[in-house]
């Protein structure tokens, strides 16, 4: 027969809580402090033992258990805004179900003593053992996981499908929006997205493109020669820059007619952007090949 020992699983409980309450802080990055983190932790272990009392029978609803969680964020993190509270309140479980899948593994492979009993799972004899190995494996595979998301989540929310209009003809590419980039025209202070030469050489005129083939964009002599006779003439910029190991840099850059943006929750035209074109490649990966300026959604 195995028993439950009152002092022990509210020991192991606040542990356990204090460690999710703590990691559900770190990864939504709401502040709290620690009285609060403990106080949290207490009430969730309390909890686990109230529901064997008879007289406590209702706490065993899964409503119950909801509000349980429910109080423990109000607690620990005082959120005002429902967004304060969802973010935390979700990681609870989140951070919850994993360890609680990585301790139920553990106990299986290993042939633990361990109970079911009322939606909660109890540990016999309490391996510590099992508990550290629990807990080292979980953190790990939150950050890994949650550093992956994060990612995932942030590439997809600073890359946008571009067309680029110019002379009648369009191309079409992948963006990232660079906070960085903020190149302006001098002349006419218009904002300046980057674009690879292998990207857009398709598009350019046979006189254009020679400056690019032939002199990496840098030969001034070659430039004013191949403008004479252009139409693209009245659509060359000099645009200025500087970077790390260079000072005083100069890009070439024409008009565009207009850009267009596509992302998931908008499409967006501007007129009036210049193109700067740039003869190396902007990502190793090839997963955009322009730097677009944040402000030209302020046009």
């Amino acid at each position: 027969m195995l028993y439950i020992y009152g002092d022990i699983i509210i020991v192991e409980n606040i542990i356990i809580n204090y460690i999710i309450i703590w990691l559900t802080a770190h990864f939504s990055k709401k502040k709290t402090n620690l009285f609060k983190m403990f106080l949290g932790s207490f009430i969730g272990a309390v909890y686990t033992i109230l529901i064997f009392l008879p007289s406590m029978k209702f706490l065993n609803e899964p409503s119950m258990k909801i509000c349980l969680s429910i109080l423990i964020i109000v607690i620990v993190f005082a959120p005002e805004k429902i967004m304060d509270f969802l973010r935390p309140f979700s990681i609870f479980y989140l951070i919850s179900f994993i360890f609680g899948g990585i301790a139920f593994a553990l106990i299986y492979m290993s042939d633990q003593g361990g109970l079911s009993s009322k939606g909660f799972f109890y540990v016999a004899d309490f391996p510590i053992s099992l508990l550290i190995t629990t807990l080292i494996i979980g953190f790990f595979i939150i950050k890994i996981s949650w550093e992956y998301i994060q990612k995932k989540i942030s590439k997809e929310n600073i890359l946008t499908t571009i067309y680029i209009h110019i002379d009648g003809k369009k191309i079409r590419t992948k963006g990232l929006f660079d906070t960085a980039n903020f190149l302006y025209d001098p002349v006419s202070k218009l904002p300046v997205i980057i674009v690879e030469y292998d990207f857009i050489q398709s598009i350019l005129p046979k006189e254009i493109d020679s400056i690019f083939k032939y002199s990496d964009g840098q030969n001034f002599q070659l430039i004013s020669k191949a403008l004479v006779n252009s139409d693209w003439a009245k659509r060359f910029r000099m645009i200025p820059y500087s970077s790390i190991g260079k000072e005083n840099g100069l890009l070439i850059g024409f008009k565009t007619d207009k850009i267009i943006t596509l992302d998931k929750k908008e499409k967006k035209e501007i007129i009036n952007v210049i193109m700067a074109i740039y003869c190396h490649k902007l990502s190793k990966s090839g997963e955009y090949n322009a730097l677009l300026n944040p402000e030209i959604f302020n046009m």
